[in-house]
């Protein structure tokens, strides 16, 4: 009798302990495992005594050396035995959520269809490029790490037909907006623009006429129609016509000059220099008449006034460069050490953020399930709107929560878990 998988729970492969057993079928199993001292890690185990083992593992070791951002990361992969049986196994990172989850809800919008079908392209381009086919583009397979979609790697093969990948990605684009996905040698189903022409051209019977990654990638971003080069076209040379006599015009006289008569002065040119010149000497006489009426005896004669009083030489104003502000600008605010102590203030442990008030409940209910010391709950810091945040731990001081985010960290959670104070 076959032993069942989950009684492998608790069972040590060498360094990764089986610790609880994620989803199984009669020829494999997932199971939680941890991978070093800060992150989990899922771990996939088969029998080694199938015909194709020794094919998986040698697959599963080349895929650990694969590095893309739209495809999870393959850790490890060995041979091990788990109590008597023989088994092969494949250590991947740990994801966030599957995409079949967020479907059990709500079909995708076209723009969160649109971040799918991105991804997958990526990642099957990347892929076809070397040979290499997928062999399991679902939405059960599909998953999110963060904001990030990938593509699993423990199904990576090489040969196959790349078409093959191209007709599940098509039914995927009809899963994720209709959740309902379609069967093979069904007919081709509808779908809204611009992913119904792509599922037409993906879902065809004959693989040899589905459009690969390049002819999707072409027709969602064609590229821009060449400018046209106007084309230069070289003049005719023109017939010389018989020169025609022409009359040279009469040269110029200059004007004689005027005559002046000897009595007559000659103006001064106007001379400026920027400043008020004309101003200067008859400052100069009104200063010579201040000091010659100081120092020359006073006369009881009355004194003669000029007909018309000079106006007064201008001050010259000095021109400023680059003055100083008058108005002194307050400093940006720096969280204080008394802030911090502020018994008023509401700090809060972040590990997540979402658009979706769906996404974020269903984060902090599966988190409360794997760690129920963390009390994962929804915080909308802007009232019931985006972003929707899960936070641990409720609202504390600075410092507890300052101990609930190293206590996070330790637990697993992402390494850019922060504090802040949401009191405003």
């Amino acid at each position: 009798m076959t032993r069942p998988w989950n009684d492998l729970e608790g069972v040590s492969l060498g360094r990764y302990w089986l610790k609880q057993c994620l989803s199984e079928t009669e020829n494999d199993a997932w199971f939680l495992t941890r991978y070093d001292a800060t992150c989990d890690a899922a771990v996939r185990i088969k029998r080694a005594d199938s015909d194709t083992a020794a094919e998986q593992l040698e697959m599963w070791r080349a895929a650990v050396a694969i590095d893309h951002p739209h495809i999870v990361r393959m850790l490890d992969a060995g041979r091990a035995d788990a109590e008597g049986m023989d088994v092969i196994y494949a250590v991947c990172e740990y994801p966030d959520d599957f995409l079949s989850s967020a479907l059990a809800e709500r079909p995708l919008s076209i723009a969160e269809a649109g971040e799918v079908l991105d991804a997958c392209l990526t990642a099957l381009g990347f892929l076809h490029e070397r040979g290499l086919v997928h062999g399991a583009v679902a939405a059960e397979h599909i998953m999110a790490f963060g904001d990030r979609i990938k593509l699993p790697s423990d199904t990576i093969r090489r040969g196959g037909n790349p078409a093959e990948d191209m007709w599940e990605l098509g039914a995927t684009l009809v899963e994720i907006l209709t959740r309902n996905r379609p069967q093979p040698g069904a007919d081709i189903p509808w779908a809204p623009e611009p992913f119904g022409t792509i599922v037409q051209r993906t879902m065809g019977k004959n693989p040899a006429e589905r459009w690969t990654v390049a002819d999707i990638q072409a027709y969602l971003r064609p590229a821009p129609e060449p400018v046209p080069v106007p084309v230069v076209v070289e003049p005719e040379p023109a017939v010389m016509a018989a020169p025609v006599a022409v009359e040279e015009p009469e040269p110029a006289r200059e004007p004689e000059p005027v005559r002046r008569r000897e009595f007559e002065p000659i103006p001064e040119p106007v001379r400026r220099h920027g400043y008020g010149m004309k101003w200067v000497p008859i400052a100069g006489l009104v200063a010579a008449a201040g000091l010659g009426a100081f120092f020359l005896p006073k006369s009881k004669a009355p004194a003669v006034k000029p007909a018309v009083q000079p106006p007064a030489a201008p001050a010259p104003v000095p021109i400023q460069r680059n003055p100083a502000p008058t108005r002194v600008q307050a400093a940006a605010p720096v969280e204080s050490a008394e802030r911090r102590r502020d018994p008023t203030a509401i700090w809060r442990v972040v590990v997540f953020e979402y658009s979706k008030r769906g996404q974020a409940e269903h984060k902090a209910q599966t988190l409360n399930e794997k760690r129920p010391e963390l009390h994962a709950e929804v915080f909308t810091p802007k009232g019931n709107r985006a972003p929707y945040l899960v936070a641990l731990g409720g609202f504390m001081t600075y410092d507890e929560a300052e101990r609930v985010k190293r206590q996070a960290r330790a637990a697993g959670m992402p390494r850019d878990t922060f504090v802040r104070n949401y009191r405003q």
